[in-house]
Formats: structure tokens, sequence, C-alpha cells
């Protein structure tokens, strides 16, 4: 850091809810090297929404956004966006492969400790 922030400077805007398709993928257990170490992650998130919704709400999901899905009613479990879903070229996500229409974002799981949400 070379004077650009101060401590506890980094704000983070406040959340907003919008409507979205929701899929959570089934979890992967994977293995550290040759090692005999494994950890259960959870699933990626997976959000389709509607570039209308994020329009009329003013808002736009990118890279490293964060997104809050309720696990349970007192439990929000914190995601990453690793795929933003902009595509501007297909005919699934666009119209007639022009004018996009429709996001599938992708946000990856983040450690309880990254972020803490409100």
């Amino acid at each position: 850091m070379y004077g650009e922030s101060l401590e506890d400077g980094i704000q983070f805007l406040p959340p907003v809810e919008f409507k979205g398709y929701v899929t959570i993928e089934t979890p992967e257990n994977q293995n550290y090297s040759n090692a005999n170490l494994s950890q259960l992650e959870p699933g990626n998130l997976k959000v389709g929404v509607y570039q209308d919704a994020l329009d009329e709400l003013n808002i736009d999901i990118d890279y490293g956004d964060y997104l809050g899905y309720y696990e349970t009613e007192d439990r929000v479990r914190y995601y990453s966006v690793v795929n933003d879903g902009r595509v501007v070229s297909d005919n699934k996500h666009t119209y007639g492969g022009y004018k996009p229409f429709y996001r599938s974002i992708i946000a990856a799981p983040v450690n309880d400790g990254e972020f803490r949400g409100i």
C-alpha cells in the first residue's frame, strides 16, 4: 500500500436484492497434491438473471463482486463472482446475437473471514 487507502478505508456499497434463478452446484471433494488430505468445498453459485432486472435496479455485477445467498433463515453464505456472464455474441443470451438480455453469473464460495456482509 503506497498511501492509496487509509486503515478501514475500504467501503462497500449497500446491498441490493434482486431476483434470479439460483442453482448451487454439487460440492467437490478435492485432494491436495499427493497428500491424503482432502476437503469438501461448497459448490459454486450460478445465477440466471435478466439484464432488464439489473437495469431497473441500476446495478451491475462485475468480476470480484460479492453475492450473498441465504442458506437458512439466519445464515448467509457469501460468494465472489468469477464469471460475470457478459456475453455479447451467442443466441442463448442475446436477441439475434447482438443485444444481450440474459446473464448467467457464476460465483465461487469465499471463506467465512473474507467478507462479513452486514
